[in-house]
């Protein structure tokens, strides 16, 4: 789940360092990853608390 959140980060860096604005397509998608990875965590729990 965690290697999801690399593309995010490195955009992130790049706003950051050098100055690089994501558009409005790239923040989509990085909220639509987001949301994936908050679900699989959630899921993962779910499962783990009920065995």
């Amino acid at each position: 789940m965690v290697i999801l959140l690399e593309p995010l980060s490195s955009t992130l860096l790049g706003a950051i360092f050098l100055g690089e604005i994501p558009s409005n397509l790239v923040i989509l998608g990085g909220l639509i990853v987001l949301m994936g990875v908050a679900l699989g965590i959630i899921g993962r729990e779910r499962v783990i608390t009920r065995e």
